[in-house]
């Protein structure tokens, strides 16, 4: 061996630095975490509100569908009113009738109006033993489908 400096028999290979550990992470990802975790807490919070507060239409829509089946015309405005009473104030909705009642339902149809076959049923043929119509199944069909439509989509800010 030579005593010269720039001998390649004096290098020496490369040191390369450990491996960066993946734990403990950066504090960074810690401030993440936790926006994280409250913004899935938050959303998780509305919507165990909202489903809670929705908890009368579902209610109300199993009562259609047994409707339905039996084909109770007297109880579909029944039903409107008592699910109207449940997402309105009682002195807003209680003494509705007739026309005035159409109107407060268009009103708050969250965008869907009765139509005039359908108010006619709401209003006169639920006090007749058999309802007047001509074609009562389609008439039924369109009523019940108003009603549901109206039960789904009406808006408690609607109209205020």
């Amino acid at each position: 061996m030579t005593n010269d400096l720039a001998s390649l028999d004096r290098l020496q290979d490369i040191m390369t630095p450990p491996p960066v550990p993946w734990w403990p992470p950066a504090p960074g990802w810690y401030v993440l975490g936790v926006v994280i975790f409250i913004l899935v807490a938050l959303g998780l919070a509305i919507w165990l509100h909202r489903y809670r507060a929705n908890a009368y239409r579902r209610e109300a829509l199993r009562e259609l569908d047994v409707l339905e089946e039996k084909q109770q015309w007297r109880e579909l405005s029944v039903l409107l009113k008592r699910v109207a009473l449940t997402a309105f104030p009682r002195t807003e909705v209680a003494s509705l009738t007739g026309d005035s009642w159409i109107a407060w339902l268009n009103q708050h149809g969250g965008g869907t109006e009765v139509s005039t076959e359908v108010a006619r049923i709401l209003t006169q043929n639920v006090y007749h033993p058999t309802p007047e119509t001509t074609h009562a199944g389609r008439d039924w069909r369109n009523a019940a489908a108003s009603v549901r439509n109206w039960i789904q989509t009406h808006s408690r800010n609607a109209g205020r």
